[in-house]
């Protein structure tokens, strides 16, 4: 068995989002905010293979000015995805 490589890729995503995209929980959120994670995850898995998110839970909620889903600024968080490397 050959010990696999990943590459971690992390995204700054807004804080509220995390839950829609590490459990599937959109509750709280509008059609619109919906969209966008929709959006997100097409061009996450079209780019990497796979859109499975990992939430961190010791790193911290912070404000940015721009995030990688809407660009908007607000409270974010880090969530990552590990791609097998070849």
């Amino acid at each position: 068995m050959k010990n696999k490589k990943f590459e971690q890729i992390e995204f700054t995503i807004p804080s509220y989002y995390a839950c829609a995209l590490c459990n599937g929980d959109f509750s709280g959120l509008d059609d619109h905010e919906e969209k966008e994670i929709e959006n997100f995850v097409a061009y996450v898995t079209k780019e990497h293979g796979h859109a499975n998110f990992i939430y961190d839970f010791e790193t911290e909620i912070y404000f940015s000015h721009r995030n990688d889903i809407n660009n908007l600024g607000g409270d974010v968080c880090k969530l990552t995805i590990l791609k097998p490397i070849q």
